[in-house]
């Protein structure tokens, strides 16, 4: 098994090898410090206490499709199946 994980860690250490990103601390980056005072942290909390429910609904669902769009759907989900079959045919040949 601790081949396993060796092979991940591989995995995602070349990965994350390919990626343009690399992290820069700026000018005026501010270090916070988690030894915060406990008046802080009080203060914190009680600012960011819910003061009470929410007046927006926590999803919105979309209307169901009609026969119309369905069957539009369908038919593209189809073609769209047809034509990965033919490319894989073609490049089989």
């Amino acid at each position: 098994m601790n081949l396993v994980y060796d092979y991940m860690l591989h995995l995602l250490t070349e990965y994350s090898k390919l990626f343009k990103y690399r992290p820069v601390i700026t000018k005026n980056a501010v270090e916070v410090c988690s030894c915060l005072g406990k008046d802080m942290i009080k203060e914190y909390k009680k600012l960011s206490k819910v003061k009470g429910p929410s007046h927006a609904s926590p999803c919105t669902m979309h209307p169901p499709y009609d026969d119309h769009q369905l069957q539009a759907l369908q038919n593209l989900k189809l073609n769209l199946t047809k034509q990965v079959e033919f490319w894989e045919a073609a490049r089989r040949e």
